[in-house]
């Protein structure tokens, strides 16, 4: 009799938990609202009303939840965590009671003098793979960066830079790389815009954000054309090694954008988590940093800064971010000439279906 009542508690506590339906968690996404020293987590669960677990750590080793500390317990799919001490790159858990859990992190890396770095990791593909954390990164110049900051760079573990800059560029804001052994891969080029002319239409009296924005969005099909001999070596690195890369060009937004929806295409994400991507410079670039003047400018930057602090404020936040149009301008362009942005990749840039599978191999769980 004993023994039946144990099988029957058994049996009733088994089927209990069998009653809680799956809810299953993914699309985790982790900004940190500098203005407001908060992460903000955004995710997509198959049934809202359960109660799940919010996990956070400091390491990505402990990425899987082992170590992490519950900080919550909540209904819904938005959460906010005020930060706590210094800031310092987090990794969160979005655990439910029955059912996959999901992970990803902050994506600005805390940096001192840092440029838009952040990685490009965390995101899921349309057959529910995920971009893995810590392999591939994004940025604007680093020249300014600090040896507290090579000293976070060096434990990335980053063995290939590709700098989208053309030589003038790389002259007058030269990299110092302090991270440990890695290639440097970049292409010689003239910029294909008229400086003068350009210069010429941006202080037209007329002109405001909203032709500020078409005119910057009409220059982005000549990006994806300038930028083809990078762009493919870019894609030669990621399919021969499968280490950590870095791609940057000066603000990481333009150049540097187009390579990340270039990448991200590439490994199966959407479209339009692609351009949500690009769209994260626009909260994580300082207009004043990006224009701040260097101490020792020589002539072509102090007639640059110069020319920049006469521009009307409504084009300085233009030319200092990133638009819908803009990216949606290279995406049209790609798609006009492949039929796809994926098209694009593997017909202009040369990118084999065999390299493409290592890629994918390489970058994401």
């Amino acid at each position: 009799m004993k023994n039946l009542f144990i099988v029957s508690i058994v049996a009733f506590t088994l089927a209990a938990c069998s009653a809680i339906p799956e809810n299953n968690i993914s699309a985790l996404d982790v900004t940190f609202d500098q203005a407001n020293s908060t992460y903000k987590l955004n995710w997509l669960a198959t049934d809202n009303t359960q109660t799940v677990e919010v996990l956070v750590a400091s390491d990505i080793s402990e990425i899987s939840g082992k170590n992490h500390k519950v900080v919550a317990e909540i209904t819904g799919n938005q959460f906010q965590w005020p930060k706590q001490g210094a800031h310092q790159r987090k990794y969160f858990t979005i655990r439910p009671k029955n059912g996959t859990q999901a992970s990803s992190a902050s994506r600005l890396l805390p940096l001192e003098k840092g440029r838009n770095f952040r990685d490009l990791g965390g995101y899921q593909t349309t057959d529910g793979k995920t971009v893995k954390l810590g392999k591939l990164f994004r940025s604007g110049i680093l020249s300014n960066l600090t040896d507290n900051d090579y000293n976070y760079i060096a434990d990335l573990g980053i063995k290939s830079v590709i700098d989208f800059r053309d030589q003038n560029e790389r002259a007058s804001e030269v990299t110092q790389w302090k991270a440990g052994d890695m290639t440097l891969i970049y292409e010689d080029y003239s910029q294909v815009v008229d400086m003068q002319e350009f210069a010429k239409v941006l202080m037209d009296p007329s002109l405001n954000q909203q032709k500020a924005e078409r005119l910057f969005a009409k220059m982005y099909p000549e990006i994806v054309k300038q930028q083809t001999q990078n762009y493919s070596q870019m894609f030669d690195q990621l399919a021969s090694t499968g280490e950590p890369l870095l791609f940057h060009c000066t603000a990481g937004k333009d150049r540097t954008g187009v390579a990340g929806v270039l990448i991200l295409t590439a490994l199966g994400v959407d479209k339009e988590t692609a351009i949500k991507d690009y769209l994260l410079s626009e909260q994580y670039l300082d207009p004043n940093e990006l224009f701040h003047a260097p101490e020792d400018m020589d002539p072509e930057q102090q007639k640059m800064y110069a020319f920049f602090s006469k521009l009307p404020k409504d084009v300085v936040k233009v030319f200092a971010g990133v638009r819908r149009p803009m990216i949606e301008e290279a995406i049209a362009y790609m798609e006009t000439t492949s039929g796809s942005v994926l098209n694009y990749i593997q017909q202009e840039l040369k990118v084999s279906d065999d390299e493409l599978q290592q890629i994918r191999k390489y970058y994401l769980n």
